[in-house]
């Protein structure tokens, strides 16, 4: 018999393996590779391209740990509180969840577009960063904290 916890392990060691991080020329489409500078040197994409970016961050987790998320939704918006922030998780972790009941709100993940333009140099850097963060933070969603995250080198 699997337990639920036994599952999330599993899932999480899916989503955490190096070896199954995709390359950015796996993620991205020619029209990525099309990004224009802004006056200052900031990479520009619109706000379709960059959801679109974080949907196929999505669809490269593994199903096995995809089936496991559970009442999270994940939103796209320009930038957070904290100027430098690429992502944040707020909710409840999986590994936390005993009485979590069904009529909760869900958690939730936002990506943060313009912090992730403005570090990265190139189109594959785009895609790399969006893809990080958004493994990083589902990570949380699945009770995994930022220290862990630095020892696998998703961070």
């Amino acid at each position: 018999i699997v337990s639920r916890d036994d599952e999330l392990v599993h899932a999480c060691n899916l989503l955490l393996a190096p070896a199954q991080r995709p390359t950015p020329q796996q993620c991205l489409t020619a029209d990525a590779g099309r990004l224009a500078r802004q006056d200052g040197g900031v990479l520009e994409m619109d706000e379709a391209r960059f959801a679109d970016l974080v949907e196929q961050a999505l669809e490269d987790i593994p199903d096995a740990l995809r089936s496991l998320m559970d009442n999270v939704a994940i939103f796209v918006e320009d930038r957070g509180e904290d100027p430098d922030l690429l992502g944040v998780y707020e909710g409840i972790p999986l590994t936390e969840r005993h009485d979590y009941g069904g009529l909760a709100m869900p958690d939730s993940i936002v990506i943060y577009r313009l912090p992730i333009l403005e570090m990265c140099e190139t189109a594959d850097d785009v895609v790399e960063e969006v893809l990080v963060t958004v493994v990083h933070e589902i990570a949380h969603h699945f009770g995994i904290d930022d220290d862990r995250l630095h020892e696998l080198g998703w961070d």
